[in-house]
């Protein structure tokens, strides 16, 4: 009857997932010593990896350890996959 289906309960539509896309990320130190030194890598989250470089949450690369802390300088993201993020991570550091 109509009064059923008015009950019954609201499905939401399956949503697909997100795709995965890797960005490669551009930091420069404000370390007094090394200020203006930079650092060029890849992630899927660079805000968290940014946290993770400036020591607020464990992960962060060894490099970038000493001359804490860092900021954003660009993100380039969109790559569909983690070979092409670090072949262009590789050319970027490779000029």
């Amino acid at each position: 009857t109509m009064a059923d289906l008015q009950e019954a309960p609201k499905r939401r539509p399956p949503t697909e997932p997100k795709p995965k896309t890797y960005s490669c990320y551009l930091l420069r130190s404000l370390h007094g010593m090394a200020r203006g030194c930079v650092y060029i890598g890849f992630t899927v989250n660079p805000l968290r990896r940014l946290r993770q470089h400036n020591g607020e949450i464990k992960g962060g690369a060894r490099k970038t350890s000493r001359f804490k802390p860092w900021e954003v300088v660009l993100v380039v993201h969109g790559f569909s996959n983690k070979i092409i993020a670090l072949q262009f991570e590789y050319a970027w550091q490779h000029p």
